[in-house]
């Protein structure tokens, strides 16, 4: 599933954009760059924006390391359509089912890491 799809449902999931941005700990402006292509969306990020949209974290990961690689480069560009390959294999459907896979429902207070350490002494 592209970032793209998964950035809009997981903004299903939360509510809108700007709560998903709040969830994750971002800006809105970052999740419109994310979506658009103009802003790199780090590993972590992408992944937390799987587990709300009850996307697989592996997908997501291999998905991250396919749009990383760089297709002018020979050796990146084999890498990139074997990843591709292999996801193509076991398509979305294929992952576990979804009544068993809920999306991920994060209260705002608890979405930031930081707030959690900052708040346990």
């Amino acid at each position: 599933m592209s970032l793209k799809t998964t950035i809009k449902k997981a903004a299903e999931v939360a509510g809108s954009q700007t709560a998903l941005a709040e969830l994750i700990g971002a800006t809105p402006q970052h999740i419109s760059s994310f979506k658009s292509g103009a802003r790199i969306c780090g590993l972590k990020t992408r992944i937390k924006i799987a587990e709300i949209a009850g996307v697989d974290r592996v997908r997501t990961i291999f998905e991250y390391f396919v749009d990383s690689l760089d297709e002018k480069d020979a050796y990146e560009h084999a890498a990139k359509e074997s990843l591709q390959a292999m996801l193509n294999a076991f398509p979305p459907e294929t992952d576990e089912a979804p009544e068993n896979k809920k999306p991920l429902r994060v209260k705002p207070s608890e979405a930031s890491w930081r707030k959690r350490r900052d708040s346990n002494p």
